[in-house]
């Protein structure tokens, strides 16, 4: 069985969660199966494939920071300090 549904007034992610939240409240048999598709779908896989994107970059400036420097020390330490000065600056600003 396919179930569609049209948002309006309220995003993806909240409406998702409130389809989730009903759906758990169904007490569904185990042999039931629910898959969650569409735009949820393309929006999980988008945010996968970019997670995927910044990992592999981070491996590669690594890469390129330990043949510029030649030792462990000093691309491990740019790398930590460039994540902990983004992560801060954006936990401060939200």
């Amino acid at each position: 069985m396919s179930v569609t549904a049209r948002l309006e007034g309220t995003d993806l992610g909240t409406g998702v969660a409130a389809v989730q939240k009903a759906v758990r409240a169904l007490k569904l048999a185990p042999s039931i199966r629910v898959i969650y598709g569409g735009t949820y779908r393309e929006q999980q896989r988008s945010f996968h494939d970019l997670l995927t994107v910044l990992l592999l970059a981070l491996v590669l400036v690594f890469l390129v920071l330990l043949f510029e420097f030649g030792t462990f020390s000093a691309p491990i330490a740019i790398l930590a300090s460039a994540v902990l000065s983004t992560s801060g600056s954006l936990w401060r600003c939200w």
